[in-house]
């Protein structure tokens, strides 16, 4: 009653600003679609201030831009705005609606996402209760919109609040240990988990209109989805059904055309329609089909297929990408224990990439630019796989649509990470809805490989001793691991059996905790041995599993991104300001235990940022190595993390504003077509070479040793042919041998391949008698706007890093070693002109004591 009153209150205040008639889509005489996304205002409720709100937004970012509160990101801003989350906040405008819409047969009011607890008023009649973020909510509102002006009010309750009042009604204590609130509420809501904290994100809980809102107003039949199956492909032809679900007002006759862009017709179907909901088949077959190829293995060809169902004179239209190809999870018994292995088109494909989570916590903030330029990153990464993990959203189709042009494979999660949930039958009931949404919205594209019940949640119950942490009777356990069965392993594969029965459902990520030895011989793993367990990086090299998952280490954002939101005054590991981006309890510790092992001490906080991206990277990439080495045993490596949410101290291979760390380099060179990876055994340098379906196969294989000066004192070559989408041993060579010639702290091994290169370092960096590094540079101009930067270097020089104080530039590599005599080509894209003034050239040698 109190927020009944509250909203009836506000029509007597109500804004008049008219909501422009934008059209979205107008392009048929069965739908038309109006957005709503102007003259929005907002206020907290029980104040009387009203303040200009964008929509799609978020109350965070409006209050942000009316300078009603600093950045959120900014100096400690997260520890002053926890109040925020804590209010409810009321969101208005008004509709204009014409009289050609309301003359429609159906009008609908769709809400493409609420976040997260939202009541929806309309001309003053309640329309809708929202309780879960990850829905479209669709009303149909002819009865209670006019021609003319129509006033709609969105109510945001506190999702805090409401999860604690959910909390209180339940008296078994569920988990979330990430949730960084008072009450441990999260695991109530349906709304993105990480937005309650996390290990590497801020915790703000956000309200508002997500997403996008429009009215929908159509007439005798409306296309709700549609769903393509391919049965089958060959170098022919590939055969496909398209199963339409069509809304029809009355009983009627359509008809259904399916063509390509071009307009050549697949096929023709006339329907029957019941009134109601109907389904209907449609086979077709497209001729000579052009596969979709992850990255690295072909073009991600795509075909474009426009439905139009037509009844009577009128028609409604559909238009959607697909591609043909085929995708498998094989899991083999074998010597080893189960394969965890990917078939893409028949090919048995090493899967190579890293986990990913929402670009901004800020979700609305991230349009399809930034979709398209971290999608570009991992492509330019060598990838073929993201994981979108499940504490993050499922992503904007637009999203999807950047991985199936570039090629990127999606391990898309259901929206449940290290928790335990409810189990009454209405949280299963909005679980069951949301989860139906969103494989119908993404089963389409090509890029979706699987869906994954849950990260972690059944290593959790198994491993982590929460039983006795929260104290759980007999028949608490049971009734919470009864819950957790009918949600990960039978409620979600029962809608995907029903709504994309070709893809594979997987119950939980990993399948065995880190801790069992089956984690190595099983399934996929999250092996955290290294960074939680604090073993050194070498420990990647032995434990080697089926199919790696998680793994990961941190380290510090670029200096240009700190700038933007910590004062340099802040900038020290002590600092309170630092910590608040530093969600690690013991993080910075960790870092320096690993520093001290590798690494020399860093003088000054520059230092460390170079320092930590340097330790991240060799670690990850040395995990990477391992992986690749030991294919087929392992068929995929997928770190943790890709990218950050808010500008914090991470995982992450590419910080908030995707900025690339070091790793984001080195990850680039471990996971190339062709990789040449060396390990040591019973005192032999073993030389791998591992080549993907499209490398190159033969050629020469040289090997030069050196000392750190430059000098050659060891060198052999051979010509070598090894088989496609493999890893084979090439070489082995004596240490001993080779360590005749010098100390360990003054020798590397240079092996090449065709232009692709190893070095091997006999010691740790820290020991490592680097020289001064003795090099020219040179700026050529390049085409479409590059810049070419040649480095040529009389001596070694190790993990070089370029940089510029004045100018933002996008490198081709960055932190690489050069071998001596070499000379290396950089392309710089820059939006400036660059200057070989402006340009500042680093390397290992510059923080050596």
């Amino acid at each position: 009653m109190k927020y009944t009153f509250l909203l009836l209150a506000g029509l007597v205040c109500f804004s008049t600003t008219n909501q422009a008639a934008e059209t979205v889509t107008k392009s048929d005489n069965l739908l038309i679609r109006q957005k709503l996304n102007t003259g929005w205002q907002f206020k907290q409720v029980g104040k009387e201030a009203w303040h200009a709100a964008t929509v799609p937004g978020t109350v965070h970012t409006d209050l942000f831009n009316n300078k009603l509160i600093n950045d959120p990101f900014a100096s400690d801003e997260e520890t002053r705005q926890q109040w925020i989350g804590n209010e409810s906040w009321q969101y208005q405008t008004t509709i204009e609606v014409d009289a050609t819409t309301l003359n429609h047969d159906e009008v609908d009011l769709v809400f493409y996402g609420l976040d997260t607890y939202a009541e929806v008023w309309l001309n003053g009649t309640k329309v809708l209760d929202a309780n879960n973020m990850f829905r479209t909510w669709r009303i149909s509102s002819k009865p209670y919109l006019k021609v003319g002006k129509n006033q709609l009010i969105v109510l945001l309750k506190s999702a805090y609040n409401e999860g604690l009042n959910a909390l209180k009604q339940l008296p078994i204590q569920l988990v979330n240990d990430n949730d960084r609130g008072e009450f441990k509420t999260s695991v109530f809501t349906r709304k993105a988990q990480h937005h309650y904290g996390w290990d590497w994100g801020a915790r703000f809980v956000t309200a508002g209109i997500w997403r996008p809102v429009e009215i929908e107003a159509w007439s005798k039949a409306r296309i709700e989805n549609i769903r393509y199956s391919q049965l089958n492909q060959s170098k022919k032809e590939a055969n496909f059904n398209a199963t339409f679900s069509i809304n029809s007002t009355e009983n009627q006759q359509g008809t259904i055309t399916l063509s390509d862009e071009n307009g050549k017709v697949f096929a023709v179907k006339k329907l029957i329609l019941n009134k109601g909901n109907n389904r209907q088949t449609v086979p077709f077959t497209i001729s000579n089909p052009k596969l979709w190829w992850p990255n690295g293995m072909g073009k991600p060809n795509l075909y474009t297929l426009k439905a139009t169902l037509a009844v009577g004179n009128k028609k409604t239209t559909d238009v959607q990408q697909i591609g043909v190809r085929t995708f498998e999870v094989i899991q083999s018994p074998d010597s080893i224990g189960q394969s965890f292995l990917f078939k893409v088109n028949g090919i048995p494909t090493f899967m190579k990439g890293a986990n990913y989570i929402p670009l901004d916590h800020f979700l609305p903030r991230v349009d399809a630019s930034h979709y398209k330029k971290a999608v570009a990153k991992a492509k330019e990464a060598n990838m073929n796989m993201l994981r979108i993990w499940g504490g993050g959203v499922y992503e904007d189709d637009k999203f999807y649509e950047e991985c199936d042009k570039q090629g990127i494979l999606v391990w898309q999660d259901f929206m449940f990470a290290c928790s335990f949930y409810p189990w009454d039958k209405a949280y299963f009931d909005n679980v069951q809805e949301e989860a139906i949404q969103n494989v119908i919205r993404l089963r389409n594209h090509p890029s979706i490989a699987l869906w994954c019940g849950n990260n972690e949640i059944s290593e959790a119950w198994h491993n982590w001793g929460y039983q006795k942490v929260y104290k759980w009777s007999k028949e608490d356990s049971t009734a919470i691991w009864h819950g957790y069965l009918n949600l990960f392993e039978k409620l979600l594969p029962e809608v995907i059996k029903k709504e994309d029965a070709s893809r594979f459902y997987w119950p939980s990520s990993p399948q065995y905790g880190w801790g069992s030895p089956k984690s190595l011989t099983h399934g996929d793993s999250h092996y955290w041995g290294v960074w939680w367990g604090k073993e050194p990086f070498e420990t990647y090299e032995k434990k080697i599993p089926r199919f790696a998952s998680e793994y990961g280490f941190q380290a510090l954002p670029s200096a240009k991104t700190l700038e933007e939101y910590i004062p340099r005054s802040e900038w020290s590991t002590n600092s309170p300001i630092l910590k608040v981006h530093q969600k690690h309890s013991i993080g910075f510790d960790i870092i320096d235990l690993y520093l001290k092992r590798e690494l020399p001490n860093p003088g000054s906080f520059d230092d460390l940022i170079y320092l930590s991206q340097i330790l991240q990277g060799n670690g990850i990439a040395l995990a990477i190595e391992a992986h690749r080495r030991n294919m087929p045993r392992c068929m995929g490596s997928l770190y943790w993390q890709f990218n950050d949410c808010w500008p914090v101290t991470s995982w992450s291979s590419m910080d908030y504003k995707l900025r690339p760390k070091a790793l984001h380099f080195m990850a680039k060179k471990a996971f190339a077509p062709n990789l040449i990876s060396s390990d040591k055994k019973k005192g032999n340098i073993e030389i791998h070479l591992v080549a993907d379906h499209t490398a190159q196969t033969k050629g020469v294989l040289s090997c030069k040793l050196y000392n750190l000066s430059g000098s050659v004192l060891w060198q052999s070559s051979e010509k070598i042919e090894v088989k496609d989408n493999s890893s084979t041993l090439v070489k082995k060579i004596s240490e001993t041998a080779l360590l005749q010639y010098a100390d360990t702290s003054n020798l590397v091994l240079v092996t090449n391949f065709e232009g692709v290169k190893s070095f091997h370092y006999f010691s740790t960096i820290k020991n490592l008698k680097l020289e001064k590094p003795k090099y020219s540079l040179k700026l050529i101009n390049g085409k479409k706007g590059e810049t070419l930067l040649t480095i040529s270097a009389k001596n070694l020089m190790k993990n070089v890093f370029i940089d510029s104080a004045n100018s933002e530039l996008e490198l081709t590599d960055n932190f690489f070693d050069i071998e001596p005599g070499e000379t290396k080509t950089i392309s710089i894209k820059s939006s400036k002109k660059i200057d070989i003034k402006d340009i500042t050239i680093r390397s290992m040698f510059d923080y050596m004591k």
